[in-house]
């Protein structure tokens, strides 16, 4: 999750590294924000093809948007391939996915039910998540209940003990 203008460049490591590692029509599936959503889909589309925007409703939790006046109420997810779109192995599915309403046990950690939607319909049984940015371990929990590989990286070390406890005890 990228927020500011000085990341921008980050988004296309991100999408240089996920053309190398990810299999021919795997998935990078990015949480985002909006206001540079243009400049990050472009970064990532020197890499990867564009699939899909999700919207991940954020009821009660409505950010405000100095810099547009704008209370924010969704999220988006984006989705790109490396290669053509895998329709043939996705099945039919809503492009909204649950809402995020978790409670948290530090500022930024993310409810998992929007990543555990996105990874049922998007991937298979002993498919590989990776979490670049694993915080506590919400998404790898997801993944692992879901029958998934999960590869997950934290800088931040009290965070990192958080997903490695979480997910010892949730394997």
């Amino acid at each position: 999750l990228f927020r500011s203008a000085d990341s921008l460049p980050l988004w296309g490591d991100l999408a240089k590294h996920a053309e190398r590692l990810l299999k021919p029509q795997g998935l990078l599936i990015a949480l985002t924000g909006q206001i540079l959503l243009p400049q990050v889909i472009e970064r990532v589309e020197e890499f990867l093809a564009y699939g899909w925007l999700y919207v991940q409703p954020m009821p009660g939790q409505n950010s405000r948007i100095m810099g547009r006046h704008v209370f924010q109420t969704w999220k988006p997810w984006l989705v790109f391939s490396n290669g053509t779109w895998p329709s043939g192995s996705i099945g039919w599915h809503e492009d909204t996915t649950p809402a995020s309403v978790a409670q948290k046990s530090y500022r930024w950690q993310q409810d998992a039910a929007p990543a555990a939607y996105l990874i049922e319909a998007l991937t298979k049984q002993g498919d590989t998540v990776c979490d670049p940015f694993a915080g506590v371990g919400s998404y790898g929990e997801a993944a692992i209940g879901l029958g998934r590989e999960f590869i997950g990286c934290e800088a931040d070390r009290g965070r990192f003990e958080k997903a490695v406890e979480r997910l010892r005890a949730n394997s």
